[in-house]
């Protein structure tokens, strides 16, 4: 047995985890702004990027923990699904142990640093207590992950739906209750309660299909499976740092040039913007993320991601279409017309996303089969030219400057993953994709400017997105109609 029970249902395939993935992003996304909403209300924009801040600054210290349950862990659970149940008990239960160990360390050492850097900004008294409770928040969904990545593995998408979604839903209610009462903290607060109500939930599931017996953690470590995860984590982990630190250079350039208002609105559309992404890819990462990771030969990987390239192309691009085109009523329901000037910078995001996508397929396999020094090259590139061209451009253009960086990054990301997958994995993405995104890039940056001068004009980008999604579905099951056609034999 392997992950499954006799009389389970079978694994589902793309369309089960797209359609899971995407129903688990949407309740994902409407607690995001259930929280963001809510913040925005009680705190105001200087109060959304100081949530921000406390964020991004954390994510530093807490990132060699994510390195446990999302690069390495999936290709240890991979492999040790592949052996059979008692290997991926003692797996997980060893990954749910190293995660404990790691977060702890980093909690000791990095919330006070956290704490320290944000307080010598001299308009808060004390954010120990803020960032440790964030902290807290970021371990106990780290432990949850191992049990939802698990599940992932062995295909039982609507599982681990139900425990992400669970644990964010409540996160968010609790978010947005505690934010009235005790302020910032409450966001945090509301982060702890969330994993808290979804662990029985996981466990449940996790004796369901992968057998009866202990899950918790077991109190020792396998180093064999923790340096796997920290060599390809390792990179994972790199690239968030090297990300971080030139937003951490963006928001410094921002805060100088406009003020922690001006700073507030870049987070603000920053969130959205990962919101929306978040949404588009979890059923896809999903999916295709442990199939990278599994992949025996050249010929089979340059056919996964392909495959993966052209579903963003149909899928993806309309949604980012209809993103751009729906930004200045997103803005007011995530927060409220006090944000309303950030819309610009949610166009420009969503051009940025139009070339992500081809990049985000392209850097996956450099990071699951572990060609990690590949991986930190084109993280740290697309991060280098996002710090460097937003120290050229906001303090000349504000706002936009900041958006206009995120575009020149995904531009670079996505001519340099595309290069260094060829040249590491031998795997080519045909040119004609690549180009098929800046196609839609280049459209939808005119699209957003004369939208930001004319908004009535949006409507008709709704109309677009419409259109190409259903010549997308159309264009798909007529292809599958002749597949089916062609490989029917004619009766004699």
């Amino acid at each position: 047995m392997s992950g499954s029970v006799d009389g389970a249902p079978k694994a589902q395939g793309l369309a089960g985890a797209v359609a899971v993935g995407a129903m688990a992003a949407i309740i994902s996304a409407v607690g995001s702004l259930i929280r963001s909403k809510s913040s925005a209300l009680a705190l105001g924009p200087a109060g959304v990027g100081l949530i921000a801040e406390v964020q991004q600054l954390l994510a530093l210290v807490q990132v060699p923990v994510s390195t446990l349950v999302g690069a390495g862990l999936t290709k240890t659970l991979v492999e040790a699904n592949a052996v059979g149940s008692e290997a991926m008990r003692r797996r997980v239960r060893d990954a749910t142990t190293a995660v404990l160990l790691v977060a702890g360390a980093m909690a000791v050492l990095g919330v006070p640093l956290a704490a320290l850097v944000l307080d010598g900004e001299g308009d808060v008294a004390s954010l120990t207590q803020t960032v440790a409770l964030a902290g807290v928040g970021a371990v106990a969904t780290a432990c949850l992950s191992v049990y939802a990545q698990s599940l992932t593995i062995w295909r039982r998408f609507t599982s681990s739906a139900a425990v992400t979604s669970t644990s964010v839903f409540i996160s968010a209610i609790a978010s947005a209750l505690l934010v009235f009462l005790v302020g910032v903290d409450g966001v945090f607060i509301g982060l702890i309660v969330g994993p808290a109500v979804a662990f029985p939930i996981a466990m449940q599931q996790m004796r369901r299909w992968g057998g009866a017996g202990s899950w918790l953690p077991s109190g020792r470590v396998e180093f064999a499976p923790l340096v796997t995860s920290i060599r390809i984590g390792g990179a994972a982990l790199v690239g968030s740092l090297v990300t971080q630190s030139a937003l951490s250079v963006l928001r410094w350039a921002l805060i100088d040039s406009g003020g922690r208002e001006t700073h507030g609105l870049f987070q603000s559309a920053w969130a959205l913007d990962m919101l929306f992404t978040g949404l588009l890819t979890t059923g896809l990462s999903s999916y295709f993320f442990p199939r990278f990771a599994a992949t025996k030969s050249t010929e089979e990987l340059q056919t996964e991601v392909v495959a993966a390239a052209r579903f963003m192309l149909l899928v993806g691009t309309p949604a980012v279409v209809l993103f751009a085109a729906t930004r200045h009523v997103l803005l007011l329901v995530a927060y409220s017309e006090r944000f309303s000037d950030a819309s610009v910078v949610v166009g420009l995001f969503a051009v940025g996303d139009a070339l992500k996508l081809i990049g985000w397929v392209s850097a996956a396999p450099l990071l699951y089969l572990g060609r990690a020094r590949a991986f930190m090259l084109t993280e740290g590139l697309a991060a280098g030219t996002l710090a460097l061209v937003g120290v050229v451009l906001v303090p000349r253009l504000g706002l936009v400057g900041g958006g206009l960086a995120q575009v020149c990054m995904y531009f670079v990301y996505l001519v340099v993953t595309r290069v260094v997958l060829a040249r590491t994995l031998r795997v080519t993405v045909p040119l004609r994709l690549p180009l098929a995104f800046v196609g839609v890039a280049a459209a939808l940056a005119a699209f957003v400017f004369i939208t930001e001068r004319s908004p009535w004009l949006s409507s008709i980008g709704v109309l677009i997105a419409g259109l190409m999604a259903v010549r997308a579905g159309a264009w798909t099951f007529a292809r599958r109609w002749l597949k089916a056609r062609l490989e029917t034999p004619r009766e004699s």
